[in-house]
């Protein structure tokens, strides 16, 4: 599921049928994407902690931030999209607000849901269990966002897209979810109720529209959508399906190929035959799996090699 939910995530920022509707109902249903990798986070957080990985864990993510912020930094400037004018608009990256690279808000919502769920989980414990209830903040938001949204553009999504109510919310919602997998209920029945749940989400999105006169980020259904997925990858028979070299892809190359997928989001430079039809889907996600397994699998092993040896040559000559 996190490779797909990764597949989402590009159809969410590439129309997968540019000028149709059909567009617009593929990104609702890819709504769950982002919420699911927050879940999955918060699946595996407590046992992280538990073990006294959490600093090593949140090392890596700070890393991962630190790159990608760079990456797209030099990338809007090359393209001549970036607009930073203020040491404001600076605080406005770190706080998540997409000034330049539109998907590392979600590194740092993450950096700053984990650290605020640890410290609750090593003082009061108790209290994340009702954490998930932030959420509320983000429907309340809404409205305020979307009037944002011809003053301020995109930086109106600072409002919701952000540690406190959704960052928190889900990843505090995965890390409770461990309760349903007690349940015996097959994966066939959570993927129906999660289709379910993604044609209301639809339905949602239309009445939205109508009423805000904008296409919200996230739906009332698309939270018991993302939990229903969940549990289905949760419950799936991965061993009589031998489907292990996905959930290897998934652990692997999920997360990059979220951070790489939006390197052609600002470029107008790729081939009309491919920008804005609906190869760009599969193009960006193909690109963005190749560039994932070249820096994992070749560019990460090499950098570390080179940093040891560098340690070694210092050491010895001491």
């Amino acid at each position: 599921m996190r490779i797909l939910a990764a597949f989402f995530v590009v159809c969410i920022h590439y129309w997968i049928v540019p000028g149709s509707m059909i567009s617009r109902y593929v990104i609702v249903a890819a709504r769950f994407a982002v919420p699911f990798f927050f879940m999955t986070t918060g699946f595996f957080l407590q046992t992280v902690i538990d073990k006294g990985r959490f600093k090593g864990y949140m090392q890596k993510i700070v890393m991962l931030t630190v790159g990608a912020n760079i990456l797209y930094l030099i990338l809007d400037s090359l393209y001549g999209t970036l607009d930073v004018s203020s040491i404001g608009d600076v605080c406005l990256q770190l706080l998540g607000a997409p000034i330049w690279g539109g998907v590392v808000w979600y590194l740092f919502a993450l950096i700053y849901s984990c650290i605020i769920i640890n410290f609750i989980y090593k003082k009061k414990a108790c209290i994340i269990k009702f954490l998930p209830l932030l959420i509320i903040g983000y429907y309340c938001l809404i409205p305020y966002s979307i009037s944002l949204i011809p003053e301020y553009g995109w930086r109106s999504a600072l409002v919701t897209n952000n540690f406190l109510f959704e960052g928190i919310p889900f990843i505090t919602l995965g890390w409770s979810i461990r309760s349903l997998t007690k349940w015996n209920v097959s994966w066939k029945t959570w993927m129906f109720f999660a289709l379910v749940f993604t044609v209301t989400a639809v339905f949602e999105a239309r009445m939205a529209n109508r009423i805000l006169h904008s296409w919200i980020q996230l739906l009332f259904s698309t939270i018991p959508q993302t939990v229903c997925i969940m549990m289905a990858a949760l419950t799936f028979p991965q061993d009589k399906w031998r489907l292990g070299w996905l959930s290897t892809a998934g652990r692997k190359y999920a997360t990059y190929i979220y951070i790489f997928h939006f390197i052609w989001a600002d470029t107008k430079s790729l081939p009309s035959a491919i920008d804005n039809t609906p190869y760009m889907v599969w193009f960006t996600f193909s690109a963005a799996l190749i560039l994932s397994v070249i820096y994992v699998d070749v560019v990460k092993p090499l950098c570390s090699n080179i940093a040891n040896r560098c340690i070694a040559v210092i050491q010895n000559s001491k």
